[in-house]
């Protein structure tokens, strides 16, 4: 009955509660460039924005989802 060192199993839960920050930065970017972008081209909507928000979301998520993969 071998059992998990304590440390292991507490740095996996550290590395768990940080990937809500890692979102919110991947996200934040991207909203970023596309506020950028729509001040850049000057567009009447915030349709770079937009894009900008459901790109980062959908990489944040891959890469949540990536790194839950490698966390067991």
């Amino acid at each position: 009955m071998a059992e998990e060192p304590k440390n292991k199993s507490v740095n996996k839960y550290v590395h768990l509660t940080s990937l809500g920050f890692q979102m919110m930065a991947v996200i934040f970017v991207f909203v970023w460039i596309g506020k950028w972008a729509d001040g850049h081209f000057e567009t009447e909507k915030s349709y770079f924005t937009a894009l900008g928000s459901l790109i980062g979301l959908g990489a944040s998520l891959y890469l949540v989802l990536k790194q839950l993969k490698q966390v067991k």
